[in-house]
């Protein structure tokens, strides 16, 4: 049987013999019910009862994990506004560098202010088509732009 079904019948059973009895099933009382050694009922209730990480795929199609669906209740109203900020900041600069279509890209990529994280070099590549090192020399050449554009308009030292 697959494992799924498996854990699927012992939980039924569990519930069934709970309402029943009030209590719930030994593993002796669950094998015989299941007609399975209590071996492989303990390999179920520590298979239901295992701990996963939260970088565990959800799909084959897309590199999202299950940390990606839980909401981040640390977030304050504070880190929103900065978040919002740097991505103010982000357009501005962009709008005022003459970056080209890909280079936009890859900036907005590998620093997602929207989402307030820095993806992986790896993970743009993929997205991009393109090898790491093509989108680290990209990234290495639009901080560049980014910082004389920041010097020439604003007068001061880039913070980016």
């Amino acid at each position: 049987m697959h494992i799924q079904a498996l854990i699927n019948k012992y939980q039924e059973i569990q519930n069934i013999f709970y309402k029943n009895n009030k209590r719930y099933a030994t593993d002796t009382e669950v094998s015989k019910e299941m007609q399975i050694s209590k071996y492989e009922v303990k390999e179920i209730r520590l298979y239901i009862y295992s701990t996963i990480s939260l970088n565990t795929p959800t799909s084959f199609e897309d590199d999202s994990g299950l940390g990606n669906f839980i909401q981040d209740v640390k977030t304050t109203p504070e880190d929103t506004f900065i978040g919002e900020s740097k991505v103010e900041l982000l357009n501005i600069l962009t709008a005022n560098s003459n970056l080209n279509v890909k280079e936009e890209k890859v900036i907005r990529l590998c620093y997602d202010f929207e989402h307030q994280e820095v993806k992986a070099l790896d993970s743009v590549a993929r997205e991009l088509g393109v090898s790491k090192e093509r989108v680290r020399r990209i990234e290495r050449k639009v901080l560049t732009k980014l910082r004389l554009t920041t010097i020439r308009q604003f007068g001061v030292n880039s913070f980016i």
